[in-house]
């Protein structure tokens, strides 16, 4: 059983004040974030913590596409960013798009641009996104 936990929404620049709440005369612990649908929701909601878990994840994808490269067609290897890594660019976009760290997202998608292009880590990314 897991234990009920609750988020209390913040600015950035809050008062300290201190709540309790119970349920079942029990208290429930106060969360800074969690995971709801994929999604992992903080109290100021800056979507840091979810940028940087999808970059994470898109790096390992990263090591796999360049590991791949030599064993799979090109036309495998789009089929996989459209499978895999296109999904995780994709989940909640629409809510963290507008975050500041969500540059290292788009850094990490011109690499892999590049990878399956079969283009060098300096070569430029912008006719690649177009097509």
């Amino acid at each position: 059983m897991t234990v009920p936990r609750y988020i209390e929404f913040k600015t950035k620049n809050h008062y300290k004040v201190q709540t309790t709440a119970l349920y079942d005369h029990k208290d429930i612990a106060n969360s800074t974030e969690t995971k709801f649908l994929g999604l992992i929701i903080n109290e100021t909601l800056s979507w840091n913590q979810h940028i940087d878990t999808m970059a994470a994840k898109l790096c390992s994808a990263c090591y796999v596409l360049r590991n791949q490269t030599h064993i799979v067609p090109q036309t495998a290897l789009w089929i996989i960013y459209y499978a895999h890594i296109h999904s995780i660019l994709s989940n909640g976009i629409i809510f963290g798009g507008n975050s500041t760290n969500v540059n290292k997202l788009f850094i990490i998608q011109k690499r892999i641009f590049r990878i399956i292009s079969n283009r060098g880590p300096r070569d430029f990314a912008g006719k690649l996104l177009k097509n």
